[in-house]
C-alpha cells in the first residue's frame, strides 16, 4: 500500500453539482495552495482575490461577525454558481460554520495538513511571532479541526502539503476525480503548484500589512500598519507608476483594530489626489507602505480604476 498523502471521507455523500467547496487548514498551512488549485481548475473562488486566493468580502463579513450578511452572500453565490469555493484558514471559520450550515449547499471540505514546525517557522518569519507559541497554536487548531472532521458527515478530502509538493500530478488527478472534473485545466494547474511563490510571500509578510478599501476619481482609501513600530506608517500612492501623494495612515479604524488586534487602531488613510491626478478608467493605482529598508505593497494593490 502506497501513502499518497490523501484520504477521502464520507464519499458516499458525494454529488456532482450544486456544491460549496470549503478549504480548511492552519494559517501558513497550505490553504492558499489548495485554493489556488481550485481556482486554476475553474472553480469560482470569489472576486478581487488576494494573492492568497482568499475572497476579502466573505472574510470581512465573517471576521466582523456579520452573520446575516454572510448568509445572504452565500445565498447569492448559490444562485449564481453551480459550484463555488471559499478559503479561510484558522479557527474563525470553524466557529462560524455551525451558524451558516443551513445556507451551505452540499459542502465539500478540502482539508490541508502541514508539518507543525514549518507552519510555526513561517509565522515567525512573516510576523515576528514566538516559534514555540506558534507551534502550540497550530497543534491546538489541528486538535479542533480533528474534532470537527470526526463529527462531520459531508464529503471531505484530507491532504498532506508535503506529499503534494513531492508529487503535484497525483494530487491534482486525485482532486479532479474527487470533484468529478475534466482534464482541460490539469496541466496549468499542476504548473501552478510550487513552494515559496513571491506573490504569496509578499502577501503573507505581516510585519507590514494593509488593504485598499475604496478608490474614487479623486481619492484612495484603506488601511496600513507595521508591527515594527507603534506609530502610524506613511504610505505612498502611485498612479501609473508615478508617485502622486504620501499620507500618514493615522485614522482610527475599529474594524481593523478588532481583526488584526492592533494596539490603537490608528491605521486608516484617505488620500485626496491632486486635481491634475484625478483618475480615469484604466489608470493603475499602487499603494506602498514606507519602511526603513523598503516599500511594501498592500493588498488589492495594484488597483485598476474602472469607474467613469
Amino acid at each position: 500500500m502506497i501513502n499518497d498523502g490523501m484520504l477521502v471521507l464520507n464519499d458516499n455523500a458525494c454529488t456532482q453539482s450544486q456544491r460549496t467547496l470549503i478549504v480548511l487548514g492552519a494559517p501558513r498551512g497550505g490553504t492558499s495552495m489548495v485554493a489556488g488549485v481550485l481556482h486554476h481548475l475553474g472553480v469560482y473562488m470569489g472576486s478581487d482575490l488576494l494573492p492568497t486566493f482568499e475572497d476579502p468580502s466573505l472574510s470581512t463579513l465573517m471576521l466582523q461577525g456579520r452573520d446575516e450578511e454572510l448568509k445572504q452572500a452565500i445565498i447569492d453565490r448559490n444562485q449564481t454558481h453551480s459550484d463555488w469555493g471559499w478559503k479561510f484558514p484558522g479557527q474563525s471559520v470553524l466557529e462560524v460554520l455551525p451558524k451558516i450550515s443551513g445556507e451551505l449547499r452540499n459542502p465539500y471540505f478540502l482539508v490541508i495538513y502541514r508539518d507543525i514546525f514549518a507552519i510555526a517557522n513561517r509565522n515567525s518569519i512573516s510576523a515576528y511571532g514566538d516559534l514555540f507559541e506558534n507551534m502550540k497554536s497550530a497543534l491546538n487548531y489541528y486538535t479542533e479541526l480533528g474534532e470537527f472532521l470526526a463529527s462531520n458527515k459531508s464529503p471531505a478530502m484530507l491532504i498532506s502539503y508535503e506529499k503534494v509538493m513531492l508529487n503535484p500530478e497525483v494530487f491534482v488527478e486525485k482532486l479532479r476525480m474527487f470533484l468529478g472534473m475534466g482534464h482541460e485545466h490539469q496541466s496549468n494547474t499542476i504548473a501552478f503548484i510550487e513552494p515559496n511563490k513571491p506573490a504569496y510571500l509578499r502577501a503573507t509578510d505581516n510585519r507590514c500589512n494593509g488593504f485598499i478599501d475604496r478608490v474614487g476619481a479623486g481619492y484612495v482609501a484603506g488601511w496600513a500598519y507595521s508591527k515594527n513600530q507603534s506609530l502610524p506608517v506613511m504610505v505612498d500612492v502611485e498612479v501609473n507608476g508615478h508617485l502622486v501623494q504620501s499620507v500618514l495612515a493615522d485614522q482610527y479604524r475599529s474594524d481593523v483594530q478588532t481583526i488584526v488586534k492592533h494596539p490603537n487602531g490608528k491605521v486608516g488613510f484617505k488620500c485626496a489626489l491632486p486635481p491634475k491626478c484625478q483618475l480615469k478608467p484604466g489608470d493603475e493605482i499602487r499603494v506602498l507602505i514606507q519602511t526603513d529598508s523598503e516599500r511594501k505593497e498592500i493588498n488589492r494593490s495594484p488597483w485598476i480604476f474602472n469607474e467613469p
